[in-house]
């Protein structure tokens, strides 16, 4: 910790109530959204010394 920076290696982000796209109920096509929800989030914070990209986009089931 460096100035109130965190600096992480990997994390995952949990996202609750995620639905499938309505017109062809796919799971590839919110998988994409989600990656491209991201990509446009991390593109503001990357650098050349800081390099951020996505990996992977998984999805599980989750009821209580």
């Amino acid at each position: 910790m460096d100035n109130l920076t965190v600096q992480m290696k990997d994390f995952g982000v949990w996202m609750q109530e995620v639905k499938l796209d309505r017109h062809t109920q796919d799971p590839r096509v919110i998988k994409l959204k989600v990656w491209m929800f991201y990509m446009n989030i991390l593109k503001n914070f990357a650098s050349e010394e800081n390099p951020m990209e996505i990996i992977d986009v998984t999805f599980s089931r989750y009821t209580d």
